[in-house]
């Protein structure tokens, strides 16, 4: 393995972090702030070149899967009991904590 790769690999890594650091909460506060218009700027975003696409902004399914894995880590910490379990689907989706962000990536990202 190339040394000098794997350091330019770490690095767009940290970039990478401290942007979603940066975008996250500018993204949130656009959504609260004006729902209509976050929901109009991908539409305005995929007309840009790939290199320009959501420089501003993190993009809708990343923004999505951060606050979903955020939410659960939040949920964790403030040790929030699942609900009583009824079925066999409840019970499958809290066995862990990957099925339960699984289940809650796919539950918000299908269109209603």
């Amino acid at each position: 393995m190339d040394l000098l790769k794997i350091l330019r690999s770490f690095e767009e890594f940290l970039f990478e972090a401290v942007s979603w650091l940066v975008f996250y909460p500018l993204t949130l506060w656009r959504i609260l702030r004006g729902p209509l218009a976050a929901m109009d700027y991908p539409d305005r975003e995929q007309s840009d070149s790939e290199e320009r696409r959501y420089d501003d902004a993190l993009s809708p399914p990343l923004f999505l899967l951060a606050t979903i894995v955020l939410t659960n880590l939040l949920s964790m910490a403030l040790h929030v009991p699942p609900p009583p379990e009824a079925t066999d689907l409840s019970r499958v989706v809290y066995a862990s904590q990957q099925n339960l962000i699984l289940f809650r990536s796919l539950a918000f990202s299908l269109p209603t």
